[in-house]
Parts: structure tokens; sequence; C-alpha cells
């Protein structure tokens, strides 16, 4: 409660009024303001929620069809390789008429003063065969007889057996992988063959592009180590 005092008329008048209490608010105090957050499972978020999983389902089911597809490719694939190969073998062997025919074939070494027709992948590799066809080697493995059979006449049964023999042989487990040993190598062979010519360009242009620009051989071998570490071919020089 507090007084004021007014003048008029020359009359002083005197009225109290009332305060009200003020509830006192601190600097440091901030009003708290709790956010409206959406549920996470309102409908609207739970409908993308479900899109976004048929849309994952679709993906993941093209994927698995598109792999089956690619599966289904490869194994063709195999198949009709499998069949070719069988088929230029029937055709090899029907044209196998004679003893001299034999030395048509790939990969065999024939001796006819020994008698003897030998694999020559076989030969070389069958001794660092994997374990799981180790139990398949002799000693004879890949080594048979040689038989004589003029031509014009009806083949004897001897002949015959050798040919079977021959076709056994190519149908062994462990002549394929022989072969494909075999294959490696000179896939290996042929890459250093190719790898050693690029070099040799290689360094040739080196050392011309060094007398043109008079660098002489003082800055040929620096050269050499640039191309090098830029990936350029220049074997193996170190």
């Amino acid at each position: 409660m507090f007084l004021v005092r007014t003048r008029a008329g020359g009359e002083i008048f005197e009225k109290y009024y009332a305060t009200t209490p003020v509830t006192p608010v601190s600097s440091f105090t901030s009003p708290v303001i709790t956010p409206i957050i959406p549920s996470s499972f309102s409908p609207s978020n739970e409908r993308q929620f479900q899109q976004q999983l048929f849309y994952m389902s679709e993906q993941l089911s093209n994927l698995s069809t598109k792999f089956d597809s690619l599966l289904g490719t490869k194994s063709s694939i195999s198949n009709t390789k499998q069949a070719n190969e069988t088929e230029e073998l029937d055709v090899m062997f029907n044209e196998i008429k004679s003893s001299d025919d034999l030395y048509k074939m790939k990969n065999f070494e024939i001796n006819s003063q020994m008698e003897l027709i030998t694999c020559l992948p076989c030969s070389k590799h069958k001794t660092n065969t994997p374990k799981q066809l180790q139990s398949t080697i002799k000693s004879s493995f890949g080594v048979l007889k040689f038989i004589e059979q003029d031509g014009g006449y009806n083949q004897t049964q001897r002949f015959r057996d050798l040919k079977r023999n021959i076709r056994s042989h190519l149908s062994n487990s462990l002549h394929v992988w022989c072969r494909r040993e075999e294959q490696k190598e000179k896939e290996v062979a042929d890459d250093l063959m190719r790898n050693n010519e690029k070099a040799g360009y290689n360094i040739g242009r080196i050392a011309l592009f060094c007398i043109r620009t008079g660098l002489g051989g003082l800055k040929f071998v620096e050269t050499v180590n640039l191309i090098d570490l830029c990936g350029g071919t220049v074997g193996n020089y170190r």
C-alpha cells in the first residue's frame, strides 16, 4: 500500500493505493519450451517406412534374379564348352584311321621306335598335382603303347583300343588339371614376351629422346626411372 497526495483548489487530498505483489524473475531463468516432436510411428512415417521396405524388397528380388540368371548363363556356357570339346574329340578320333594320323594330335609325343606315346602336359606336371588327384597318379600315367596301323586297311582291335585309351586319358581329371597348368605357363610366357617387346620399344624411345634433346647419356637412366615410376614397361633393369 502506498500514499498519493494531490493538491486541488488549495486543498490537499490523500489517497491510499494497494499494491499487488510481484514475483521476482531471475535473469538466469529462461522459459522451458517443450517441442512437439511428431511420433516416429505416425501413420505418414509408417507408410513411408513400408514403401522403403517394399522398394528394398523389389531391389533384392531383382538382384537375386540377375544372379540366378548369371549362374545359369555361366553353367550354360560351361555345358556348351564341354559339349563342343566332346564333339571335337569325336571328330578327331573319327579322322584317325592309321598310325600316321596319330601325329596330328596336339600335346603328344610319339616315338615309334620305342613304341611309346607320351602326353607332354602330364609328364611335366603330374608330380605337382593337388592332393585330391594324387590317388590317380601312376608312374605310367600319360604314357601309352604305340600301335602300328597301315592306312587303307580295316583298323585292328589293338589300334581301336589305343584310340579308346587315348580318348579316356584326355577325359581324365588329372590330365585336365595338367593341361590347365600347361596353359597357365604358356600364358605367363606369352605375357613375358609381350612385356619384353614393350620394354624394348620404350627403352629405344627413351634413348632417341635423350639424343634428340641433347640430354645424352647423363639423363638416360633418370629418364628410364621416371618412365618406370609412371607405370611404363622398361623391364627389370635394377
